[in-house]
């Protein structure tokens, strides 16, 4: 068993668990951080209390899908419900998993207090938070894990749109995102 320190972080569009481990630390484990892709075809589905922060998941690796035989799906705890798959970067690297992997959700996006972001650890064995009264580093760690996290929930919508439209499409809607993305002043930096 994994048990990981760990301190609860709350924003408005943001909510989780973060460790206190360091990268290196978690290398060491055989852990990683990662995010569950394609969440923005399964919004309904990712809105049980399967998939809440602290919430256990199943990886099940699928050698026989038509469009990816390294993808790994991310299911509950329970094998009912499928929230996404592993980022395809990333699953290219867990071949070796046969069903020998954990993931515990780390934390989660929200738009309107709905979840359309999920992020995860995935290990070698189970993993169990102790959750911890002092975070030291972990708030300025809370602010750049909220950041990444809605830059992966922008990218799943962009590969979401993708599936319907054709290439000349998919470009300019990435750079649209960008540019909107971009001319949006960062609210946690200070003014210069």
């Amino acid at each position: 068993m994994l048990e990981l320190d760990a301190c609860w972080v709350e924003h408005e569009d943001w909510r989780g668990f973060v460790l206190t481990v360091s990268v290196p630390e978690l290398v060491e484990r055989h852990a990683f951080r990662t995010f569950v892709a394609g969440v923005a075809h399964r919004l309904a589905e990712a809105q049980g209390p399967a998939f809440a922060p602290g919430s256990s998941l199943e990886l099940r690796p699928e050698p026989d899908n038509p469009f990816d035989r390294q993808a790994v799906a991310v299911w509950d705890s329970d094998g009912i419900t499928q929230a996404g798959y592993i980022p395809r970067a990333v699953a290219a690297e867990l071949h070796h998993l046969e069903g020998a992997g954990a993931a515990i959700v780390l934390d989660e996006v929200l738009e309107d207090g709905r979840r359309v972001g999920i992020g995860i650890l995935v290990a070698h064995e189970e993993i169990v938070p102790r959750v911890v009264e002092q975070c030291g580093h972990g708030r300025h760690e809370a602010n750049v894990l909220r950041r990444r996290a809605l830059s992966y929930r922008d990218l799943d919508r962009i590969h979401a749109t993708a599936v319907t439209d054709g290439p000349m499409e998919q470009m300019a809607r990435a750079l649209e995102e960008l540019q909107a993305r971009d001319s949006r002043p960062d609210q946690n930096s200070a003014p210069g």
